[in-house]
């Protein structure tokens, strides 16, 4: 007995030192392929410089208790996208949810070597099967308190229609204890329904609660905000952007997406997140609810429907919402209010830093309410002036805050505004020590733009332009 499991012993050792093997091969193939050279023909130094990348050591360090995971998670990230916190979050669920991994249709590893799906690499691939097995728990309550014989029919719904079941499972849920009774009281006591006229009654059921729902989802997120926000809305479509991970989870839970589920910072971090309902359809269409990301440079990088079905029509944000159906209001409002919505999410995205400093806080938001033009998207700076307000000032010392505009300055109207919201009672001598000195920076950043014009980057431009008007508020206050 001993022999032979000192030999499965052994036989793991090999597998793992194999593993690592590849994982060592393949950055070094990789590394060879940037200087356009055969790997055989690599150095003993280029070789070594092959294994000192960031990120391959980052992810050995990570897999250090689970080496066989070396090449697939290295594959993962230099081929398939995924960034390290994706791998530590894929890791955490290999750790301590067994019971789902064991379901996979495939191993972990065996994932790194799929074939993309309309696009979809085999990571995404695998989480969304993770994803769906998730839900599929979640929703388990739906199928087992059906009468027995529709639980068999159900048990055989293809792949698609069971995912349309369990979206309709978590939605029914969240209609409460006393609407799922009576769903349930009805389904009862129609002993000869199909599964599939038990699945369509649900549906017009859930729909059924369509306007309520609307309200009720506005109501949540005005609770959220500022850490969501309405783009746009009627009687039939709600346009959110979420800005936090915490309201992305509260308000589109139904959704089968990675977003929900750890990724927010991966999808989210330098872009808008777009969710829509739509209200008027029934809540088993996959476009009940769709999400949709958009880079800071206004271009679309993704989008899926409530099944987390890849949808994305187009990079271009209007071409893409045109195609998916949305009418020409939602598109051209949602277009409209890109741009400011983009300034507004950077800076809720960064209060939510807790590790952050308030006053640090303070002078990211100034410092980015100079690369926007305050004429133009006044709307946004009243909302961070509203933050600031009812978020931060609480935080902050009266020298703290004098401290930083004395060695910084006022450039610009919107950090005027801040000055007289954070230091209504400071002194004339603390007020005029702030002018002071942000005339003297003025006086510097106009002579650098005379000398050398090609230094005014566009947020120069925006100081020089609001000169006057900051002056002018400034005095004011003393």
């Amino acid at each position: 007995m001993r022999i032979v499991e000192s030999f499965n012993a052994w036989l793991a050792s090999q597998n793992i030192n194999e593993n690592i093997s590849a994982a060592k091969i393949y950055m070094q193939k990789r590394y060879a392929k940037r200087l356009r050279k055969d790997q055989n023909a690599l150095t003993p130094e280029e070789r070594d410089k092959a294994l000192t990348d960031p990120a391959y050591l980052q992810i050995l360090e990570l897999v250090k208790a689970y080496p066989g995971y070396a090449a697939p998670f290295i594959k993962f990230h230099f081929e398939h996208g995924a960034t390290i916190q994706d791998l530590t979050q894929l890791l955490e669920i290999v750790k301590t949810k067994k019971y789902l991994i064991q379901q996979l249709s495939r191993p972990v590893d065996q994932w790194a070597n799929v074939e993309p799906v309309n696009g979809i690499q085999g990571f995404e691939q695998l989480m969304d099967e993770i994803r769906t097995l998730e839900r599929a728990k979640d929703a388990k309550w739906f199928m087992e308190a059906l009468p027995r014989p529709l639980r068999d029919q159900y048990r055989a719904l293809d792949g698609e229609r069971k995912k349309e079941a369990i979206t309709l499972a978590i939605q029914l849920k969240e209609l409460g204890e006393s609407a799922i009774g009576r769903l349930f009281q009805k389904i009862k006591a129609m002993s000869n329904w199909s599964i599939d006229q038990v699945l369509e009654y649900t549906a017009n059921y859930v729909k059924g609660f369509a306007n309520l729902g609307l309200s009720k989802k506005v109501a949540e997120l005005e609770e959220l905000e500022p850490e969501a926000g309405v783009i746009y809305s009627d009687d039939q479509y709600l346009v959110m952007s979420m800005r936090t991970e915490n309201a992305q989870k509260k308000l589109c839970s139904v959704a089968n997406w990675c977003i929900n589920r750890g990724s927010f910072s991966s999808y989210a971090t330098d872009a808008v997140q777009l969710n829509i309902f739509n209200f008027g359809t029934d809540p088993s269409d996959p476009l009940f609810l769709t999400g949709t990301t958009v880079y800071y440079n206004g271009r679309v990088r993704t989008s899926h429907d409530i099944n987390d079905r890849h949808i994305m029509k187009s990079s271009d944000p209007a071409e893409h919402l045109s195609q998916l159906g949305y009418p020409d209001s939602l598109v051209s409002n949602v277009v409209q209010e890109l741009a400011t919505e983009m300034m507004v999410k950077k800076v809720v995205y960064d209060l939510k830093i807790d590790k952050t400093k308030p006053i640090d806080l303070l002078f990211n938001i100034i410092m980015q309410s100079y690369l926007v033009d305050p004429s133009a998207n006044q709307e946004a700076l009243n909302i961070v002036l509203h933050i600031v307000d009812t978020r931060i000032k609480e935080n902050l010392t009266k020298e703290q805050v004098i401290k930083m505009y004395t060695d910084k300055g006022v450039l610009s109207k919107f950090s005027a505004q801040l000055v007289k919201m954070l230091l209504a009672e400071a002194s004339e001598p603390e007020i005029q020590s702030i002018i002071n000195s942000t005339l003297s920076i003025f006086a510097e950043v106009n002579l650098i733009a005379k000398e050398d014009p090609t230094l005014v980057f566009p947020q120069v431009k925006n100081i020089l332009a609001q000169e006057n008007d900051v002056l002018k508020i400034g005095r004011a206050h003393v």
